[in-house]
């Protein structure tokens, strides 16, 4: 897995280790050459309270970029990125 420096982000991508979902939407993103920020929440108490403001229940990822927010991996909105 790639962690890109979040200054360069287009997308910030909240997981947790052990989340298969996560996994998958960061491989996606690494393949298609789309930047992100992945922040780990079971290593990071601000983010774990962000993805609680911000999600509808608790599947993991929570992805965030500009406008468009999604939870779960989504390989066609991951790939939606790379239009804009």
């Amino acid at each position: 897995m790639t962690s890109h420096n979040e200054n360069q982000g287009v997308a910030k991508v909240y997981g947790k280790p052990q989340c298969y979902g996560c996994k998958l939407t960061l491989k996606v993103m690494d393949t298609e050459g789309i930047a992100y920020n992945y922040v780990d929440i079971t290593q990071n108490e601000v983010a774990h309270q962000e993805v609680k403001n911000l999600a509808v229940g608790t599947q993991l990822p929570l992805v965030v970029a500009g406008e468009q927010q999604w939870q779960g991996f989504s390989p066609d909105k991951i790939r939606g990125l790379k239009s804009e």
